[in-house]
C-alpha cells in the first residue's frame, strides 16, 4: 500500500463562491469547519442561488481568519470578509448572532425558511447590510444566510455519539 500525501486543502466558506486554501482543517459532523458555512439565498423564496443561475458568484472571495479553521474559536472581532470585482468589501461576523431566533424577521440572527436541492430547513440570516452587498453584487434581490446548526436537521446537541461540538 502506497503512502499519500494532502498537498492542498480547499474550504468554501460561502456556497458556489471561490475557496480559501487553508494550512489545517478542523473536521465538524457535517465535514470541514466553516465549509459552505454561508451561502446567498433569494429573498422571495429561500432557494440557494448558485454559479448556474449566477456565474458571477465564481468571482467572489471570502476570507476568513487562517487560524480558525484549525480548531480555535471566533472572538467579537473575527469577521468573514467578502470581496468581489467592483464592490467595496462586506465584513460580518464569524461569530454567531447570540440572538438567534430572537429578533426581527430581517435582522441579523432571524431565522428564515432555505431550500438547497432538496434540502429544506432553517438558516440564520446574516441582516440586512449582507442583504443589501449581495443585492446590488447579483442585481437581484437576496440574503446572505448561515447553517443553523441547532435546527433539527444539523445538530450536535442530543447526539449520543458527540459529547460536544467538534472543535
Amino acid at each position: 500500500m502506497g503512502s499519500y500525501t494532502v498537498q492542498e486543502i480547499l474550504v468554501y466558506p460561502v456556497k458556489s463562491c471561490k475557496g480559501v486554501s487553508v494550512p489545517e482543517a478542523c473536521l465538524s459532523i457535517t465535514g470541514f469547519r466553516y465549509d459552505r458555512e454561508w451561502m446567498v439565498v433569494s429573498a422571495s423564496n429561500g432557494r440557494s442561488i448558485a454559479q448556474d443561475s449566477a456565474p458571477k458568484l465564481a468571482v467572489v472571495q471570502p476570507f476568513l481568519p487562517l487560524r480558525l479553521f484549525g480548531g480555535e474559536r471566533p472572538s467579537e472581532a473575527d469577521m468573514i470578509e467578502i470581496s468581489a470585482p467592483g464592490m467595496s468589501s462586506l465584513r460580518v461576523p464569524v461569530k454567531p448572532s447570540d440572538h438567534v431566533g430572537k429578533v426581527a424577521q430581517g435582522e441579523r440572527g432571524s431565522l428564515i425558511d432555505v431550500e438547497v436541492g432538496s434540502w429544506t430547513g432553517k438558516a440564520v440570516d446574516e441582516g440586512s447590510q449582507a442583504a443589501n452587498w449581495w443585492s446590488c453584487f447579483l442585481g437581484r434581490s437576496a440574503r446572505f444566510v448561515r447553517i443553523n446548526h441547532d435546527n433539527g436537521n444539523i445538530s450536535f446537541r442530543g447526539n449520543p455519539w458527540i459529547e460536544e461540538e467538534p472543535c
